[in-house]
């Protein structure tokens, strides 16, 4: 989502005004961190969505390897 905002300026020829677009999304990696760090998720699954966060490219099946302790995936 993006606002405009009214900029004025003020020089030896009088008053300027123009209209400067600023985005105001938000943050949403750090939403999620803190919903991660408040919630009551056990620590397992918050280390598997910080990790996911962190490289979205990461597989399924490469986290559960590399998860400790170990987690079997299944493709059925």
């Amino acid at each position: 989502m993006t606002t405009m905002i009214l900029e004025r300026s003020f020089d030896s020829r009088g008053i300027s005004d123009r209209f400067q677009e600023y985005s105001l999304e938000p943050d949403l990696f750090a939403e999620l961190e803190q919903f991660i760090a408040t919630s009551d998720l056990p620590h397992n699954v918050k280390d598997t969505a910080r990790r996911k966060l962190a490289d979205p490219t990461l597989s399924w099946e490469t986290i559960a390897q590399n998860s400790t302790p170990p987690v079997v995936t299944s493709t059925a």
